[in-house]
């Protein structure tokens, strides 16, 4: 079994790092186990040239992107660390993130439900705004299975060592390791029963819209508690086939904009100086 740890900020030994090897040691021993530190990988923001969307068309933009993506196909297991910063994730996973366009048309090699675990080292309680659903979106994209996510409300250097928070790291490592889901971490919380994202939209009419993976329903009453029910996944976003549907979109907005392109340009001319 091959497990990939990542890391997803610039701090040496800081709580993401301790918390990516807290759950790689209490994995199996005879488990083979490689760490990248993203956050350390030269990754150059996505030009926006669609160059990648057409099958077998790999990005043009040399950089690290190709040597991450051969680890996450590598790993039969991936483990993924990283702190909140202003509400949201850190840099270096929304670049990457930005760059995903280049495997929508390789489904096959990425979305096979490997087994995934993520740790939020975090430390304004309260503070973690969309953090944890851009981690969970980040897993997503890559095709990965998420077991299990933990906030790991400590805001120190070190102190995701200490006993609460290692307690939450070993209980992810016992998932990873039996390929098992955790139940969500706040159980009063009403979370999207297919991505357990908590951005929902809740309509007048009583129907939810999840902004993250796409999938709708309505809210019902059952014993004086809210409970999602109707369940409308359309084409799941964290898919083969959501993958290929988003790319195929985007190949149409690429035709269309060659289709316009001389009526697009006497759109820019007032804006050209």
């Amino acid at each position: 079994m091959k497990v990939l740890g990542l890391i997803a900020s610039p701090r040496s030994l800081g709580n993401s790092e301790i918390c990516v090897k807290e759950i790689l040691r209490n994995l199996p021993q005879e488990w083979e186990k490689e760490i990248i530190n993203i956050s350390r990988l030269h990754i150059e923001p996505c030009k926006a040239c669609y160059s990648c969307l057409s099958a077998g068309k790999k990005c043009i933009i040399h950089d690290d992107l190709e040597r991450f993506l051969e680890k996450i196909q590598w790993a039969d297991r991936v483990v993924l660390a990283g702190p909140v910063y202003f509400l949201g994730e850190q840099t270096s996973v929304k670049l990457i993130k930005d760059r995903l366009l280049t495997i929508l048309n390789e489904g096959e090699a990425f979305f096979n439900n490997k087994p995934c675990v993520i740790a939020i080292p975090h430390g304004i309680e309260n503070w973690e705004g969309y953090g944890r659903e851009a981690m969970l979106n980040f897993a997503g994209f890559l095709g990965l299975k998420v077991l299990g996510c933990r906030i790991i409300n400590k805001h120190l250097p070190g102190q995701a060592a200490e006993e609460d928070s290692l307690a939450k790291l070993r209980a992810l490592a016992g998932a990873l390791a039996e390929n098992k889901e955790l139940p969500p971490e706040k159980h009063d919380i009403i979370y999207c029963p297919v991505c357990q994202s908590s951005l929902l939209q809740i309509h007048s009419d009583g129907n939810w819209h999840c902004v993250m993976c796409g999938a709708s329903g309505q809210l019902t009453a059952d014993n004086g508690k809210l409970a999602m029910g109707g369940l409308d996944l359309g084409v799941p976003r964290y898919s083969k086939e959501g993958m290929e549907h988003h790319g195929q979109a985007l190949l149409g907005v690429n035709k269309e904009f060659r289709e316009k392109r001389r009526e697009i340009i006497t759109y820019l001319k007032p804006y050209k100086d």
